[in-house]
């Protein structure tokens, strides 16, 4: 009986402890909204396909490395989304026809291509939120490249200031 009472205190301790800051099954929290493990491990999966398509002699990357950046670049792009949000950025994300892009991207699987085409979407919709951004606090600013630096060191001061937790395993 008393093995018994002891295994049940060591499995409720279990699954008190997988309860942390996190929600369960996310990756990470930003301001209350979740990121999936699921969503970082196909992200991972485009990095690392975006790493190796194409590329003779390409170094293996670290697993834990790419999910760590695959984290990250989900969870900037959701800080972006909700300061667009919060601030009711009036911003266009722009059509990408790009034939280099394009031709990139028929070089990839089928399979990796959805993650791909998100990819390049997010990342278009995350320029698109920094000019704005910039565009707002500066609005004499007309040069492209002084609008992306303006907007992302706002974003960062923003992203300083908003609630996000990371699953430990990613550090």
């Amino acid at each position: 009986a008393f093995k018994s009472r002891i295994l049940g205190l060591v499995v409720i301790a279990g699954l008190l402890s997988a309860c942390g800051s996190v929600h369960p099954g996310a990756a990470a929290v930003v301001a209350g909204e979740p990121i999936s493990m699921e969503d970082v491990d196909s992200m991972a999966a485009t990095f690392c396909a975006l790493n190796v398509s194409g590329q003779e002699g390409t170094v293996m990357l670290d697993n834990a490395e790419v999910r760590r950046q695959a984290v990250m670049s989900l969870v900037v792009a959701e800080v972006a989304d909700q300061v667009a949000a919060d601030r009711k950025l009036d911003y266009k994300v722009p059509d990408v026809s790009n034939p280099e892009i394009e031709a990139f991207r028929e070089m990839l699987k089928a399979e990796q291509r959805a993650g791909f085409d998100l990819l390049i979407e997010q990342n278009q919709r995350y320029s698109a939120i920094v000019i704005e951004i910039a565009r707002a606090a500066n609005p004499d600013v007309t040069e492209l490249e002084v609008l992306l630096e303006i907007g992302k060191a706002e974003l960062a001061q923003e992203f300083e200031k908003m609630d996000v937790k990371f699953d430990p395993r990613f550090g």
